[in-house]
Parts: structure tokens; C-alpha cells; sequence
């Protein structure tokens, strides 16, 4: 699912068809699609078929999901999304347990709103769970920090060690910088923000496909477009991921409709691409070592 705002129109014709551009996918991207139509048919209570639509961000009404079921667009709000998701959790989670859950405790981004840690409260009452603590993520790293200092010897635990902890995922990216000793341990500082991954990918992609943002922009996707589109996310997804280990990487995609990316990427070129946001990162890193007073 992209991460931009689509919409729809009620007069519009929304029938999805098949095409005749067929797309060849690996098992793992199968399985990532059919869970991704399972979750959502669970959500809707019916057989929901693609296209999803996502409306997350610069938009004036509230954030949902909707998809395409017996010809009529049904939607899901944040808190209705993540109550039947806690639903199904809690469903797996106490069936490997085989005792009840009722208290949970969740790790958040420090950036998050107070409107998204209403969102998790409203969606774990949803699932009859009840938030025992909504925890920053740099203060649960902490803990395993401490624990593993606790597991390793004695004299280690002795000494005086200040981390700094660099953690980002989708959509957040968090900095603290700890202070921990004697099995105790103190945070000195810490910032947020709401860049991550997807900025990443959203800018290769671009890169690697100028008319990405125009795609994005169409109202409507068929089927095989949108299993092209999710195919071209996971394979740049690798790209980025190979960049790590390796100075270049062969890209050479054919998505159909004429979009195809025949190139050679280098570790050089990403880190161009992405200038702005490893900027960022840098900031956070500064201002959080500024903050601690290091």
C-alpha cells in the first residue's frame, strides 16, 4: 500500500478488471500480497479485492483505509484498523500461550502525537486489552541494554558505559543516549522525528522511475498495476538493503505498461538521492549528544 493520499469518486466507474500485462513475482511477494488480501478481507468481514485506498497524510478528515468490496468502496477507520489487527494478535498470541491475555505494554516512537497514543488506547479497548504503559522505544532499548550487561561479567557490569542508540523503522526514527551502570540505568537525552524508511524508498523510487509520483496520482489501480507496484516497492527494497554490503547493485525490472528501470545503482548514488534525510538523522544525532551534554 503507498503512502499517499488517493480519491475516489462515488459517479466514477471502480470495476476491476483483469489485464492482459501479466507480472511474474516471487513466492515471498505472493505470500506478502495474499496475507496483505486476508488481513483486509478480515478487517472489511467480507472478500475485499484490490484496489486498497490509503489516506494517511495532508489531508483534512480523519486517516482510513478502504477497499473495493461488491462494487462499493467500505472504509476503516485508524482505531477500527488496529482494534481487529490487536483482535487477531491477541487471538495468535494467546493460542502460543495457551493462557489469556488482558495487559499489554507497547513501545511507541517518541514523535508520536497524543492523537495516534489515543489511537492504540482506543484500539487496544477495542480488543479488550488494557495499556499498562505506552513505553518510548530508546527506554525499552535501554532495558535490553541493561540486561544484557547484566548477562555478561561482572566486572562489565562494574564500569560506567553511556550508549547511544540510533533506531529507525518505517516511518520514525529515534536517538537517546543512556548512561547505565550497575544494573541501573538512566536516560540522558532523547529526540524523535517522523522520517524513516519509507522516505528512503519513496526517494529511489522516484529516482529510479520519474513518473513514480504521477502513478501514484491515478484514482484508480487494476489489479495486476497494483501487484506491479507492490513488486517494484520490494524489489528496490532489496536494492536499498544490498547497498549496505555492496558499493553497486544491477537493477533490471520490467513492471509492464511500458515502465521498466535497466540500470546500475551505486552505494554512492543512494546516499545522493538521500541526502536530505541521512541530514536529518544527522541533526538528531547532534542535537540529542548536545542534549545529554556530550
Amino acid at each position: 500500500m503507498m503512502k499517499r493520499s488517493f480519491k475516489t469518486s462515488k459517479d466514477r466507474d471502480s470495476s476491476i478488471g483483469a489485464s492482459s500485462t501479466e507480472v511474474s513475482l516471487s513466492l515471498e511477494n505472493e505470500i506478502k500480497i495474499l496475507y496483505m488480501k486476508d488481513f483486509c478481507s478480515i478487517i472489511f468481514g467480507e472478500n475485499a479485492n484490490f484496489p486498497f485506498l490509503l489516506h494517511t497524510v495532508d489531508i483534512k478528515v480523519r486517516p482510513f483505509v478502504a477497499a473495493f468490496v461488491n462494487k462499493l468502496w467500505k472504509s476503516a477507520t485508524v482505531e477500527e484498523l488496529l482494534g481487529k489487527f490487536m483482535i487477531e494478535l491477541r487471538s495468535m498470541v494467546e493460542t502460543h500461550l495457551n493462557r489469556p491475555i488482558r495487559n499489554v505494554v507497547f513501545t511507541v516512537p517518541i514523535s508520536f502525537s497524543q492523537l495516534q497514543l489515543n489511537w492504540i488506547h482506543c484500539a487496544c479497548g477495542m480488543a479488550g486489552l488494557k495499556v499498562i504503559r505506552l513505553m518510548p522505544k530508546p527506554t525499552a532499548v535501554a532495558l535490553w541494554y541493561v540486561v544484557h550487561q547484566l548477562t555478561s561479567s561482572a566486572s562489565d557490569n562494574e564500569s560506567m558505559k553511556i550508549a547511544l542508540i540510533f533506531n529507525m523503522d518505517a516511518g520514525y526514527c529515534d536517538v537517546s543516549v543512556i548512561e547505565a551502570e550497575k544494573g541501573k540505568f538512566r536516560i540522558k537525552a532523547r529526540t524523535g522525528s517522523s522520517i524513516g524508511g519509507e522516505d528512503l524508498l519513496g526517494n529511489m523510487l522516484c529516482h529510479l522511475l520519474p513518473d513514480f509520483e504521477e502513478i501514484c496520482k491515478r484514482q484508480v489501480y487494476w489489479n495486476s498495476e497494483i501487484i506491479s507496484m507492490a513488486f517494484l516497492r520490494s524489489r528496490i527494497h532489496d536494492v536499498i538493503t544490498k547497498l549496505s554490503s555492496e558499493t553497486s547493485v544491477e537493477v533490471d525490472l520490467d513492471l509492464g505498461y511500458g515502465l521498466k528501470i535497466c540500470k546500475v545503482v551505486t552505494r554512492k548514488e543512494f546516499e545522493e538521492v538521500n541526502k536530505e534525510v541521512f541530514e536529518k538523522c544527522e541533526k538528531l544525532i547532534i542535537q540529542c549528544l548536545k542534549d545529554a551534554k556530550i
